[in-house]
């Protein structure tokens, strides 16, 4: 029997959270015998159908595809393809291109429901996160932190510009890597554009009240963390 090699595929290497996502899939590939993944990138360096035609015919692997986001080349040349889509993300050429990935795994029974409304085949998979509680840390209830990242897709802009109407408001601590936030540094604002650790934002989303203006899917992955 030949093996099964899966290929996560994502769209790009800056895309939000998909560090995170790569991380779990890694972990994951132990158990499925997964051993490659990729961004769009590597379609320009290496060809993908020579690379699993000759792939293929050395190791008599078959290969299977994982797109996290917007197929692209990969999916004409994989044997067999899934893709992991947020329903906001649907536009004509991803619907068009989702006709020819067997399944669609949805991270929430409302995108399953719209999937299957449109005559997909769906799985529910659901979703997880890191849990960053730390018991050690005494929590604050009158200070607030936004972690924006670089997504456009949380409502910071929404968030800032309320807080900043409320000068009487708690303090708020925006973690961002965009430099237009910077503007609404105020009395009870605080914009934080440096890299911040992942042990010390533990700390900070440990003594504050986490705020995710988001509206979209991605918003209970983000307060699930």
């Amino acid at each position: 029997m030949s093996q099964t090699l899966f290929h996560v595929i994502s769209a790009a290497r800056q895309a939000c959270g998909l560090t995170r996502k790569l991380s779990v899939l890694r972990w994951i590939s132990v158990a499925m015998s997964a051993s490659r993944f990729h961004d769009k990138e590597i379609c320009n360096c290496c060809p993908p159908r020579l690379w699993l035609t000759l792939n293929s015919a050395m190791t008599k692997r078959r290969h299977l595809g994982i797109f996290l986001k917007m197929p692209d080349c990969w999916l004409n040349v994989l044997a067999d393809s899934v893709i992991v889509l947020n329903q906001e993300w649907l536009r004509p050429p991803t619907l068009q291109a989702m006709t020819r990935c067997s399944q669609v795994w949805c991270k929430s029974r409302y995108a399953e429901k719209i999937f299957q409304e449109r005559g997909y085949d769906t799985r529910y998979i659901g979703f997880s996160s890191v849990d960053r509680f730390l018991p050690e840390v005494a929590k604050s209830f009158d200070r607030f932190i936004h972690v924006a990242g670089r997504s456009t897709l949380k409502g910071t802009q929404v968030l800032l510009d309320v807080w900043r109407r409320h000068p009487e408001w708690p303090p708020l601590v925006v973690v961002t890597r965009d430099r237009q936030w910077v503007k609404y540094q105020g009395l009870n604002i605080r914009v934080m554009r440096h890299f911040v650790p992942e042990a010390d934002l533990a700390i900070l989303m440990n003594s504050a009240e986490c705020i995710c203006a988001r509206q979209r899917l991605g918003r209970f992955w983000a307060l699930h963390q």
